[in-house]
């Protein structure tokens, strides 16, 4: 009975704390770069003459997508950020910083057409949603310690067991649309300009 408890301890502080702690900082860090998508939308649409509409519907649509876009680059940076540099607050700008390469430098280089055509001149593009990257980064770096912190060592309660699994579910379906918007990222793209 101790040998088992002891092996389910080291179960959930070697891998399930960490992958509940990456999910809700990446849903967290997600949510500031929705609200951050939809202000760069009306920046962009200022800029290129249109008349930017901004609805409650359409501002909850997009925050919900990015906030699940976010889970998935959570989940990989719990793995990535032991090996980046500095403080927590510096390791996410790090790692913004590969997301925007492989996210928007990448597909340019490649030219993989991820680019929405309409938007002239093209660094209005890099420079609005280009930037929501570094913004993601940041707050996953800033979100993570103190999600980390009240995250408890250990589940005791039945209640506290199935809380864990109704996040381990959110992250498998957040995941999935995260996959699914990068396998079509036209389809990303016009879900994102409604």
């Amino acid at each position: 009975m101790v040998l088992v408890t002891t092996q389910q301890r080291a179960v959930w502080g070697g891998v399930l704390r960490p992958a509940a702690v990456s999910i809700v900082s990446g849903t967290l860090a997600g949510l500031v770069a929705g609200v951050g998508a939809r202000l760069a939308m009306r920046i962009v649409a200022l800029a290129i003459g249109g008349i930017p509409e901004f609805t409650p519907a359409g501002t909850l649509i997009v925050a919900a997508i990015v906030t699940s876009l976010g889970v998935t680059p959570g989940i990989a940076y719990a793995f990535a950020q032991r090996r980046l540099p500095g403080p927590p607050v510096v390791r996410g700008f790090t790692f913004g910083a590969l997301l925007f390469a492989v996210f928007e430098v990448y597909p340019l280089v490649a030219d993989m057409g991820f680019t929405e055509p309409g938007i002239h001149p093209s660094w209005l593009r890099w420079g609005v949603f280009g930037g929501l990257s570094l913004v993601y980064g940041l707050a996953l770096g800033a979100v993570e310690a103190p999600v980390g912190r009240l995250a408890p060592a250990r589940t005791r309660t039945p209640l506290r067991s199935m809380g864990y699994g109704l996040l381990a579910l959110w992250g498998l379906v957040a995941s999935a649309a995260f996959l699914a918007l990068l396998a079509n990222a036209e389809l990303g793209l016009q879900i994102l300009g409604s």
